[in-house]
């Protein structure tokens, strides 16, 4: 007898609305593929949904993921004709987008759910566990930087997979800072992770440089004017020979995508340039996809060592 899990629940709601309907056949085929790491990545991000959201989560992560997948689409079309990104100024992004409360209450939960509904990124997830949680996060008492936590999810599997760990959190946008506190409270994690609304750039003052064992920054460079000074913060706070894990989206559009990362040697020579030394990194890309696109939308993540010297 196959096990009901929650994902089955959750395309059956997509199913249920017309205008819905097409969003699901995606998630419903790696449904049907029966994918552990995808069946287990979903079940635990619906199960804390539904133990925070309550009995409207599916409702509320549905209309989430409609609303972000269609402006992906829609940006990645615009893209495809313009040959750039719309955007290329943080701070007009910021007035229509994270300050933007009703835009950021769907962008929040369709991020979320993105999370285990596109393969690619079930594949970032994977790796993130077995090659940099299962490696570098299973001592006591570590001390956690996550830079751009967003909907918090990359602390809150962090958390789960060592409680014992001392996450601080931040984000620019209040939206998202709120619903990550509350969700935090809800699952259990308030004393390990402690959310701020701040600049990651920025954040951090004199007292806080070189006291962190790990950082965590995911899919924050491409939404930066600068990218670059992201790694420079995030190599100050963290130890030398301290690990970091970071992701990122190349030619792929979004409506607060700014900067273009065309090829990945670009992230890896920003990591170098900011102290930092690649361990690996993997890049990946939906399964289907137009060959005949001008552009291939993928992610990419980096396993970065905060360099001693310049040499090492």
């Amino acid at each position: 007898m196959k096990k009901n899990w929650l994902i089955r629940d959750f395309v059956s709601h997509l199913e249920q609305r017309d205008e819905w309907f097409p969003y699901s056949r995606g998630i419903s085929k790696l449904v049907d593929e029966g994918d552990r790491d995808f069946l287990d990545l979903s079940e635990l991000l619906l199960g804390w949904a539904k133990e925070f959201l309550g009995e409207n989560a599916y409702e509320i992560l549905a209309a989430g993921y409609v609303a972000f997948v269609t402006d992906v689409n829609r940006s990645q079309i615009k893209y495809e004709i313009a040959g750039h990104y719309a955007n290329s100024n943080y701070d007009e992004v910021f007035k229509s987008v994270y300050s933007n409360e009703e835009f950021m209450r769907y962008y929040h939960w369709g991020v979320y759910v993105s999370t285990f509904a596109w393969p690619h990124h079930v594949k970032l997830a994977q790796h993130f566990r077995q090659n940099f949680i299962d490696k570098y996060c299973q001592a006591d008492g570590l001390r956690v930087v996550d830079l751009g936590s967003g909907s918090g999810i990359w602390s809150f599997l962090s958390a789960f997979h060592n409680p014992s760990l001392d996450i601080s959190a931040l984000d620019i946008s209040s939206t998202s800072t709120a619903n990550a506190t509350s969700m935090s409270v809800a699952l259990g994690h308030s004393g390990a992770i402690n959310f701020h609304e701040a600049d990651a750039l920025k954040w951090g003052g004199d007292e806080l440089a070189g006291t962190f064992d790990l950082g965590i920054s995911c899919f924050l460079m491409e939404h930066l004017e600068a990218p670059g000074l992201l790694l420079q913060n995030m190599a100050r706070l963290l130890k030398p020979r301290g690990m970091a894990f970071v992701t990122l989206a190349l030619t792929a559009a979004e409506v607060d995508h700014i900067y273009e990362f065309k090829r990945e040697s670009e992230p890896v020579q920003l990591a170098e340039e900011a102290g930092f030394r690649v361990i690996e990194y993997q890049s990946v890309a939906p399964p289907l996809h137009n060959p005949k696109s001008r552009f291939l939308p993928r992610s990419m993540a980096m396993i970065l060592s905060r360099r001693e010297g310049n040499i090492w």
